[in-house]
């Protein structure tokens, strides 16, 4: 059941939405309308392509509204993309993000693959998503459907490799966007992963620096665990343990 008081009108959330993928501070950096230091400068920038090959700040993937689980991390990486750029159409911008997993879209397979051009799965999976796949079943205690069962997002939408400029923007990023796009969330759980999501999370929320698991709502839990790409023990029921079936009940009620 979707928590009351959260936004189902899909007016809304397409407008959330498109207000971070068209985010103006991106674009008149973008343009050079804004000049001079900015928070959000460096990672804006770091994408050295022509403007209209821009890709777009990434506000959601998957069912946001109906997903009973969202994983938040730092901020998407530089693909391939060729479907939400500065000169895509909305509609094919919205498409590529709602239903990046959805099978007949055609944008995944299993959720871990991209698709190449000529239609066929790439072979090698994408890290993030196989491992965000893995925690959302071992959370669910039975296997997770992309999209579906979990929607993702970040605290910075812009994209960048290896992070380059998320340090800067942070902050600015979370207090622009974040409080809208979870106001589109129908989740229970967000499942903030790393440590760029933690610290912008627990400041937004107020939460303990120490804390791993809080309840924001009767309806709203949070629990915050390692990125994919730390190096020591990342298992969601190991880092969780004294909490883990206590979240599966939550879950499960």
């Amino acid at each position: 059941m979707k928590p009351p008081g959260l936004r189902t009108d899909e007016a809304a959330i397409r407008g959330t939405f498109f207000k971070t993928a068209y985010c103006s501070v991106a674009l008149e950096i973008l343009d050079d309308v804004i000049a001079g230091p900015h928070p959000c400068r460096t990672i804006v920038r770091s994408q050295p392509i022509p403007p209209e090959l821009f890709q777009l700040p990434e506000p959601w993937v998957g069912h946001i509204e109906t997903a009973p689980l969202l994983f938040v991390s730092s901020n998407p990486s530089i693909g391939d993309d060729k479907h939400a750029t500065r000169s895509s159409s909305s509609e094919q911008v919205w498409d590529s993000h709602v239903n990046l997993f959805d099978p007949r879209a055609g944008y995944t397979k299993d959720g871990i693959y991209t698709v190449l051009s000529n239609g066929a799965r790439n072979s090698r999976w994408v890290p993030h998503w196989a491992f965000v796949r893995s925690q959302a079943s071992s959370l669910l205690s039975r296997p997770a459907v992309p999209g579906i069962d979990y929607a993702l997002t970040e605290v910075v939408h812009c994209k960048s490799r290896s992070e380059i400029g998320v340090s800067e923007c942070a902050t600015f990023c979370a207090d622009q966007h974040f409080r809208r796009i979870l106001g589109a969330s129908g989740c229970r759980l967000i499942i903030a992963m790393g440590e760029h999501a933690k610290r912008e999370l627990r400041r937004v929320f107020a939460l303990s620096d120490r804390s791993i698991y809080e309840r924001l709502s009767n309806h709203r839990r949070i629990v915050f665990v390692p990125h994919s790409n730390y190096r020591g023990s990342r298992k969601i029921d190991v880092v969780l343990s004294d909490v883990i079936a206590d979240v599966r009940r939550f879950l499960s009620s």
